[in-house]
């Protein structure tokens, strides 16, 4: 099947589920592993089976052995006809734009909006690579050339590199990781997640479709129980990877042990927005919204706590709840003016409601209480919620979490020190929004523990991705976009100067 047949399913999948094509190994698609058993993932819409992805260690075991034995073949083809490829799949993504949007409203549940965004987002992104990879090359090596500029430096790739597509965000994901792997020269294995395995043989159609190099990539679909013992793997030299706590430091643990492994590893966000005495409140309301209630509030940059000076507290509060109660949720196929669709499954909607009995418990007031929407259909539709809190206790399982779904809680402060204290408590910090005058940071900005402080912006990204990643457990690699591939290479210098020739000169050496 090509990339138009494909997409020609897509109009009939609620008919029944979309054929899985297997994994997209050596160019090649491929599907007699022994190990394989049969997943599904769902419509979020609906509930209905989307695909039946039939997931195996035994590929992504496969993918990574051809990886291997392709990885000096990758680094001999040379940056630019790497990029070369790299220009190839953005100027075909953007061909196909319309099927990827239609895949992220299907399976990931986006609403129309957000669905064209990432899509444009993500060509822009890659088209950024090609025009600036010059550049990026020297910010790359920038740290090596410190005090000898004039020596020869080049990138060399770690090796083989382990990606994971999750469901919050394969695409972005994608493109980051592809893109990561291409200016680096590291061959990639990328492994979906069942709720994203629809987008990922989109972009394997995608991939066969324009012939890509088969070196460069290879797509796998696998579980993360059975991917357990594919971490222990020498062969891996990076494995980078977006998922729960848990999982992250299960990969850390099987890597301890294996010299020079690079881990690229983010587990959500705990982000803020921090709602300043100078602060334009109808603005702060909008932002807050977008940056909660984005991707229904399913990304590691996701707003999940708003600290408001006291004096705006009722005024904000207000807005915000207004704002939100007028928000259009429903079925992103339905229609286009849905502004928020469903979480992504029914153990999500679950986790969601927990996580009400629990803010129950700790509130000063219910502004809205999140429940679920079943007059919409038979999706996982819930409406968002927002608490008012008493204070800040970082103790608790509800205010310390990522909760990743579209929950908020509001918090009054005077002293503004008090507030980025409050904020800095978590060990998950990815964004801060500031919404307020600029002047008011100078002395104050070098008090946050977020590395992105987002000035009067949402803490959602625009674009594809945030410049930084987050600290400890949210990407502790502190690099994000074009800087990932720092920690998929390393530099070597090849050095020839007449200065040290003349000084070996007067040693005293017959």
């Amino acid at each position: 099947m090509n990339i138009e047949q494909y997409i020609a399913k897509l109009d009939t999948a609620k008919d029944g589920p979309i054929s899985w094509l297997g994994h997209y190994i050596e160019g090649q698609w491929q599907l007699n592993f022994q190990d394989s058993e049969t997943r599904h993932s769902e419509n979020p819409n609906t509930g209905e089976v989307l695909l039946e992805p039939r997931i195996s260690r035994d590929a992504v075991m496969a993918a990574i052995e051809l990886a291997l034995h392709s990885k000096n073949k990758v680094q001999q083809m040379g940056m630019v006809a790497r990029l070369a490829e790299l220009n190839k799949f953005a100027n075909a993504l953007a061909d196909y734009s319309d099927a990827f949007v239609k895949m992220l409203k299907l399976e990931c549940g986006r609403p129309d909006w957000e669905a064209h965004s990432d899509v444009t987002s993500s060509i822009r992104y890659l088209q950024m690579i090609v025009k600036n990879s010059e550049q990026i090359k020297e910010s790359l090596l920038a740290p090596a050339s410190v005090g000898k500029p004039k020596s020869e430096y080049k990138l060399l790739p770690v090796g083989v590199a382990l990606g994971y597509l999750p469901f919050s965000t394969p695409l972005t994901t994608f493109c980051t990781y592809f893109s990561a792997a291409i200016l680096s020269g590291c061959p990639l294995v990328l492994v979906s997640t069942t709720h994203s395995s629809g987008l990922a043989t989109l972009l394997g159609l995608l991939a066969d479709k324009i012939n890509l190099s088969p070196e460069l990539l290879g797509l796998t679909f696998c579980s993360f129980k059975k991917m357990q013992n594919v971490f222990k793997d020498r062969k891996i030299d990076a494995i980078m990877y977006t998922g729960s706590r848990e999982q992250c430091d299960s990969i850390r643990k099987e890597s301890h042990s294996i010299s020079g492994r690079q881990l690229m590893l983010q587990s959500g966000g705990k982000n803020a927005m921090l709602v300043h005495s100078s602060a334009n409140i109808d603005l702060s309301v909008k932002y807050a919204a977008y940056g909660a209630y984005k991707a229904a509030g399913q990304l590691c940059t996701s707003t999940s706590r708003i600290f408001v000076y006291k004096n705006h507290l009722q005024e904000f509060c207000d807005k915000f709840v207004a704002l939100t109660k007028t928000l259009k949720i429903g079925d992103t196929l339905e229609s286009k003016d849905i502004f928020m669709g469903p979480l992504y499954s029914k153990k999500a909607v679950d986790k969601f409601l927990r996580f009400q009995t629990m803010a129950q418990r700790e509130e000063s007031e219910c502004l809205i209480r999140g429940k679920t929407l079943a007059d919409v259909g038979a999706g996982y539709f819930i409406t968002p919620s927002i608490h008012l809190m008493d204070g800040f206790n970082a103790t608790s399982s509800y205010q310390s979490n990522v909760l990743f779904c579209p929950d908020v809680a509001v918090y009054s402060y005077d002293v503004l020190e008090d507030a980025i204290g409050q904020i800095n408590q978590t060990d998950a910090a990815f964004a801060v929004s500031f919404m307020g005058e600029s002047k008011y940071l100078d002395n104050t900005y070098h008090l946050f523990a977020a590395p992105n402080i987002l000035v009067n912006q949402p803490t959602c990204e625009i674009q594809a991705s945030l410049p930084l990643a987050g600290r400890l457990q949210s990407g502790h690699h502190r690099f994000c976009g074009p800087g990932l591939a720092m920690r998929l290479s390393y530099p070597q210098v090849i050095q020839e100067s007449q200065e040290e020739q003349k000084m070996l000169g007067t040693w005293p050496l017959k």
